[in-house]
């Protein structure tokens, strides 16, 4: 019995002291944020975007509350990183926790309108992709979108088994008295094998490119500098 009382006494301090560690671990995580979020401040005043992104992303990755203003800063550095639609996400996002009382919401405003700019080259370049990349000729489909390959259901031989007859060359049929009636195969000629209905007997078909998806481009990882969209040479 004296030991069951310990027990139960053991018991309800670990039960206490659970909450307890999440609850430090939690201001343990919002004190590395804070710590985080001051360092990338630093790298941008720096202007050394790839090294605040590196910050913000570990922020992220806390998966703790993070400070409103965090989504505006982070915003920042991806404009100036040439990720403009991600910037863009990250900015509406502080725009909307923050409201129009926000502490940076005016400057959010003038970096709205920077990345409308940008992302408006980008729509009227036809170099690059949506996301502001270099694209490159596919050189699976040479620039085609479309593949001609060999037939999936008669595999290039331009005939297939009838489905009418499953390759019996005959069909069977009831009467209403349960009588089987045999006949020829009239979408065969009787033969079992007839013109693939798929590729009309051409044993190819053509499709979109499986790479470039149909494009026929394929985007890399250098950033457009849209020269040609913007008439320079």
């Amino acid at each position: 019995m004296k030991n069951l009382s310990l027990l139960c006494i053991l018991l309800f301090f670990l039960c206490l002291q659970s909450p307890l560690r999440a609850q430090k671990a939690g201001i343990g995580q919002q004190k590395e944020a804070a710590a985080l979020l001051a360092q990338a401040k630093r790298e941008m005043g720096r202007q050394d975007y790839a090294a605040a992104n590196k910050s913000f992303r570990q922020m992220l990755a806390l998966h703790t509350p993070l400070p409103t203003e965090m989504c505006y800063f982070f915003a920042g550095t991806l404009f100036n990183l040439g990720q403009y639609e991600n910037s863009l996400q990250f900015l509406e996002k502080y725009r909307s926790l923050a409201g129009p009382g926000g502490e940076f919401y005016h400057q959010s405003e003038e970096l709205k309108k920077q990345l409308e700019e940008q992302m408006h080259i980008i729509r009227e370049c036809a170099a690059c992709d949506s996301q502001g990349y270099v694209q490159q000729l596919c050189s699976y489909c040479r620039g085609m979108g479309k593949v001609e390959q060999n037939c999936t259901r008669c595999y290039g031989r331009k005939k297939a088994v009838c489905s009418g007859c499953k390759g019996e060359g005959v069909r069977i049929e009831e009467d209403l008295f349960g009588q089987k009636k045999y006949q020829s195969c009239p979408d065969c000629e009787a033969t079992g094998i007839r013109k693939c209905t798929y590729c009309k007997g051409e044993g190819k078909v053509t499709s979109n490119c499986e790479y470039c998806k149909g494009l026929g481009q394929l985007s890399t990882d250098e950033l457009c500098s849209h020269e040609a969209s913007q008439g320079q040479p």
